[in-house]
């Protein structure tokens, strides 16, 4: 039996969250002995009532609303730690899983070489399905561009063939497999990036000392991204809240965090150029972007 730990950061999302552990705790993990980590970072709505009287056997970290992503993810690796766990997963609280994850995982586990770090394909819950993420399969450093496998919102019925382990440059954290031991070799996620990029920057982290990235195909995850997908790009917002995305610490357009990682991981020499290119794409995926929500 491997030895699980399955770390989920929440934030007011009390149903979401519900609906995510009865499904864990339903579906088969037969060759998995699993410990849910919840970490609750501050939430007002309810959540930690219903975790003490629907899930009591579940792990609850509690945060004081100031944690964020990253750091809630290292203070469940924490508890992961004193629990023995063999392999961490990530999973983001606003997503399903597909009935036939914890064989899929196990499949891709056995199947991927042994330093290996196996990220989730992602699509749109509500139909039609819709890509996500199925991997990047280059990046063209000198402008750090991702090249992905398919185009995201990309219908699932226009593709066939989706099957099968891939290498991929980077991995989210929306399904995030990885032995412990790394975590410990590259101390965790980094807590400069509070809330977005320190995902990609611990896989690519990870990659420089020696672990292959894969993304399976048939490991599936599906995510209420018009509902619960607020600050991103492919959702209408006001140009107002858009340039202010730039300045505020929590936004995935924010310019420090998006200089310190494009510094980190792309080409120094043309970083200028890396950056600029950015800002601009910034704008034009505002202006002339279809959105989902519109």
């Amino acid at each position: 039996m491997i030895n699980l730990a399955v770390i989920i950061p929440t934030f007011n999302r009390k149903e979401y969250l519900k609906n995510l552990l009865d499904q864990i705790k339903n579906i088969s993990h037969s060759k998995f002995t699993v410990n849910v980590i919840t970490v609750v970072d501050g939430s007002t709505d309810g959540t930690l009532e219903m975790l003490k009287s629907n899930h009591p056997k579940v792990n609850t970290v509690i945060g004081n609303g100031n944690w964020w992503y990253t750091k809630s993810i290292n203070k469940g690796i924490d508890c992961a730690y004193k629990l023995g766990t063999d392999y961490i997963l990530t999973l983001n609280d606003d997503i399903l899983l597909k009935e036939n994850f914890f064989e899929e995982l196990y499949k891709a586990m056995t199947q991927s070489p042994k330093k290996s770090i196996i990220g989730a394909s992602s699509f749109t819950k509500t139909k039609p399905k819709k890509i996500l993420s199925l991997g990047v399969k280059k990046i063209i450093l000198w402008r750090y561009k991702l090249i992905p496998y398919y185009k995201i919102f990309t219908n699932k019925k226009d593709v066939r063939c989706l099957e099968g382990l891939h290498q991929s440059q980077v991995l989210p954290g929306r399904g995030l497999l990885f032995p412990i031991e790394i975590a410990k070799r590259i101390n965790g996620f980094d807590e400069k990036f509070p809330q977005y990029h320190s995902d990609y920057d611990f896989s690519l982290r990870a990659k420089k000392k020696g672990y292959k990235l894969y993304v399976c195909w048939d490991l599936i995850v599906y995510s209420f991204i018009e509902e619960t997908g607020q600050g991103t790009s492919y959702l209408k917002s006001s140009f107002k809240s858009f340039l202010k995305g730039f300045i505020t610490k929590h936004s995935r357009t924010n310019l420090k965090d998006n200089a310190r990682y494009l510094f980190r991981h792309g080409h120094k020499i043309f970083f200028p150029i890396t950056f600029s290119i950015f800002i601009l794409s910034s704008f034009n995926s505002h202006f002339f972007k279809k959105k989902i929500n519109e």
